[in-house]
């Protein structure tokens, strides 16, 4: 009989593998959004310059301008951290998939010499 607050956890390494790649795919994904982030500022200050005479963004432009580098450089730091979290979790449930058929390997082999 079990102990009522064991806990059992259960996994199959095909299904750890095809979460992995799921989850790199999602880390591709994240590379777009990332992209599109850094070039929000660009493109702002880019917009910002039309019409002026020495192509630089107008002053009156400038709060904005500020508020959104600071904005938009939090946006990419925490997407980059996302990014980094999702590519380990993948990493991870890959070494656990490695370890479990590690694992089933040697114990057959143990049977197999019995």
């Amino acid at each position: 009989m079990s102990e009522p607050n064991a806990l059992e956890i259960k996994a199959h390494p095909d299904t750890l593998r095809t979460t992995a790649a799921t989850l790199q795919g999602l880390v591709d994904e994240i590379d777009s959004v990332l992209l599109d982030a850094k070039s929000v500022h660009e493109t702002t200050e880019r917009e910002a310059a039309l019409g002026t005479i020495d192509q630089s963004p107008a002053p009156y432009f400038s709060p904005l301008l500020e508020a959104l580098g600071t904005a938009n450089g939090n946006v990419v730091k925490n997407i980059e951290l996302l990014k980094a979290n999702v590519a380990r979790d993948a990493e991870v449930l890959i070494k656990i998939a490695d370890g479990i058929e590690h694992q089933e390997q040697s114990n057959a082999a143990k049977i197999a010499n019995i």
